[in-house]
């Protein structure tokens, strides 16, 4: 279809030719939430165990064991972070589901995936295919974190100058204290 597009002789961009031409129906599309949708995928705090939403409004404690993501697997779960520290998390799914879809494909603070039991943070990266959250950004996630659950033992993987992951504990992240 790009081909198709790039050879016609058009004024519209390639995704306003495909609706105009209804040529897109069959292609994959990456749901984006709009801020009325997020409450389902939005992460509180409480005393230090991470919640999760139900459909009736209440809320649960959080854990992973039934999540997916596309790099990891079963047990974990894509996360957001926006601008104001909300956090979001949800399953991955290839072409349907992914972390800009929290945001709309808007700016994030930060994102990756998380392992979560029973309301406690077990291991959490910053891989994601559409966003480059660098260490620094990680680390600075750490510390917010802190002040609302025990990361202390929480594991996270960092990515070293050489390319290489490197595990640490939050506990060390935050004694190291990072400029």
């Amino acid at each position: 279809l790009y081909t198709k597009w790039f050879d016609c002789e058009t004024h519209l961009n390639f995704f306003d030719w495909l609706k105009q031409t209804d040529q897109g129906g069959n292609l994959p599309s990456v749901a984006y939430l709009d801020p009325s949708q997020r409450w389902r995928y939005t992460v509180t705090f409480d005393g230090g165990v991470l919640k999760y939403p139900v459909d009736n409004g209440d809320s649960v404690t959080f854990g992973t064991p039934r999540f997916k993501t596309a790099f990891t697997g079963i047990g974990f779960a894509i996360w957001v972070a926006d601008s104001k520290g909300t956090f979001y998390a949800g399953n991955n799914q290839v072409n349907e589901f992914h972390h800009s879809s929290f945001m709309a494909g808007e700016a994030v603070f930060g994102a990756g995936e998380w392992a979560v039991a029973n309301g406690k943070i077990i291991f959490m990266t910053h891989k994601t295919g559409h966003y480059r959250t660098p260490n620094s950004r990680l680390i600075d996630i750490v510390r917010i974190l802190s002040r609302v659950t025990d990361v202390s033992e929480t594991v996270f993987e960092l990515l070293n100058s050489q390319g290489r992951f490197r595990y640490c504990r939050g506990k060390h992240i935050l004694q190291a204290n990072f400029s």
